[in-house]
This record gives C-alpha cells, sequence and structure tokens, in this order.
C-alpha cells in the first residue's frame, strides 16, 4: 500500500467555479480588479476555494487486490500506512468499515451480517469478511439475498363473503360477488284461455371467468385493481417482468 494513501484518498479539488473559469480562460485582468477588497471578496467569486472531499476509488482498488487475503493482514497495513496523528485517519478508517462488513456468521451454511435488526443476508458493502476463514471477500453474490425467505405468493386472498383478491396474469385485483339472481317465473294466458307458466333461468357475466353463465351460487359482478397501498397493507406484489 503506497504510503500517501492517506493525501490520495482525502485529496483536495478546486472549486468548480474556479476550475471552469480557469479552463475558459475567464481569469479576471489585474486592471479591473479593484484597488481594495476584503480577504473574503475572492472566495465569493470562486477564485482559488478548494473544497476537501473523500474518494472511495483508491481504497476500493487496494481491498480489491487484497480479497482472499487474511482481512486482520489488510487491516494492519492500512493503519500502518496511515498517519498516527491525522485528522483524516479516523475519516478513513471510517470509510472503510462502511466498505467492509465485519459483524458476520454462519447460519444454516450460509453467511449471514449480524444487525440491530437481526441477522440477514443482504448488505450495502462492497467486501465482507469471511466468517469460517477470516478472509476478505466480495458481497457481489450476496447483496440481493436477505434473511427472511420470501413468502409464498398466494393466489387468492379471502376478505370477506363478497369480496376476495385474486392474481390475474400477475396483477392483483379485489373481485366484487353478488348471489346468483333467482330463476323468474313468467305467467302467461294461452289463446285458448288457459294459464301456463315458464321458469326463465338469468343469464349474467361472470368477470372473473370472463364468461356468461346460467347457474350456481354467486358470480364476479365487480372488478377492480389493487392500490399501491392496499398491496403493501395486505403484503402483495404484482408480478411484472
Amino acid at each position: 500500500m503506497r504510503d500517501d494513501m492517506h493525501r490520495v484518498v482525502f485529496g483536495a479539488s478546486k472549486h468548480k467555479a474556479s476550475a471552469r473559469n480557469e479552463r475558459l480562460g475567464r481569469r479576471p485582468d489585474i486592471d479591473d480588479m479593484p484597488a481594495k477588497e476584503g480577504i473574503r471578496a475572492g472566495r465569493r467569486r470562486g477564485h482559488n476555494l478548494k473544497s476537501t472531499r473523500l474518494r472511495s476509488n483508491p481504497l476500493r482498488r487496494f481491498l480489491e487486490r487484497r480479497v482472499g487475503n487474511s482481512w486482520d493482514t489488510v487491516h494492519s497495513e492500512l493503519l500502518a500506512a496511515l498517519p498516527c496523528k491525522d485528522r483524516r485517519r479516523d475519516s478513513i478508517v471510517n470509510l472503510v468499515a462502511w466498505m467492509v462488513e465485519t459483524k458476520t456468521a454462519l447460519q444454516d451454511g450460509e453467511v449471514v451480517f449480524l444487525t440491530s435488526i437481526g441477522p440477514c443476508r443482504g448488505t450495502s458493502s462492497e467486501f465482507y469478511v469471511d466468517p469460517a476463514t477470516g478472509a476478505l471477500r466480495r458481497t457481489a453474490g450476496l447483496r440481493n439475498r436477505w434473511a427472511a425467505p420470501a413468502a409464498p405468493e398466494r393466489p387468492l386472498v379471502t376478505i370477506d363473503e363478497k369480496t376476495e383478491f385474486h392474481r390475474l396474469d400477475g396483477i392483483w385485483y379485489e373481485i366484487g360477488f353478488e348471489p346468483f339472481p333467482a330463476p323468474v317465473v313468467r305467467t302467461y294466458i294461452r289463446f285458448d284461455g288457459s294459464v301456463d307458466q315458464e321458469i326463465l333461468q338469468p343469464v349474467v357475466y361472470d368477470l372473473l371467468e370472463g364468461r356468461l353463465v346460467h347457474n350456481g351460487t354467486r358470480y364476479a359482478a365487480g372488478k377492480r385493481q389493487l392500490s399501491s397501498q392496499e398491496l403493501r397493507t395486505f403484503d402483495l406484489r404484482n408480478l411484472t417482468n
């Protein structure tokens, strides 16, 4: 590791306005400047103003070259290269702690990361310490895995006798059911004066089946897509490509 890593990581860059003015040749002419001005006037114009920021890429490249090595050795090498009495030392150490997850454990043969809410199988850090070997590893294949396995999707959620949630083509809908209409009895008089009755079976359109139905106990009379808030409330999700 280079001895001046703290200077590389904690480098200072010129203010954007000053760098742009110098690049475009907009430096003010000395004859056009006032004879007297306050000490802050130049900084208000963005002249020779520098800002300090942390650069994580040098540390990232250093850690990538040390993947597979013992984390204790890598950490000791990093601390040895940083000045002990430099105020930038703590900032660099905190940046490394953010990039490397050291609180790890094995659970059911898999690496989990210990957090304040319990173990989880995902982390935002780019590197982690292998709990079995103590070596530095990448988290590229572990970042999107969480401790609690995803609950199996339910194709049907019953709210009450007249309301159910159905997932149709990956989208959740609220289906409203109504009782099937009772048969209609029609009475009519024939030409000879006799009275006759005819039972008419009602026909309704079922929105869930997408066709006309002639009998049954109920039918889908209403259909509405669930909102985002309802999906979160009932822990549901739409399946989209």
